[in-house]
């Protein structure tokens, strides 16, 4: 006794085409949804990129001030010093 097997026909079905329609429709739109975050993405780098810079320079000025304040502070510093040893000496020779 011989078993009947199923026989296959390798034509497309209806159902095979919406599914091939459906997934080109979705490679479709996610291409023009991985653009547009690309994109944005583009923006926002190039914002952040524009903010770091602006920061860079702010912290360049931040810097340059510490510098300024801590010669300040020395020559203030070497001043207080100096009128310490003038006080040292004037007390020492009375």
């Amino acid at each position: 006794m011989t078993v009947p097997t199923p026989k296959y026909n390798n034509w497309f079905s209806f159902g095979n085409l919406i599914t091939i329609g459906f997934g080109v429709i979705t490679a479709t739109a996610m291409f023009f949804v991985m653009d547009a975050r690309s994109q944005q993405n583009t923006k926002d780098i190039v914002e952040l990129q524009g903010q770091v810079d602006e920061n860079e320079d702010h912290i360049q000025s931040l810097k340059l001030n510490d510098v300024r304040l801590f010669e300040k502070l020395d020559n203030i510093y070497l001043g207080v010093t100096k009128i310490e040893a003038h006080l040292e000496r004037q007390r020492g020779g009375n």
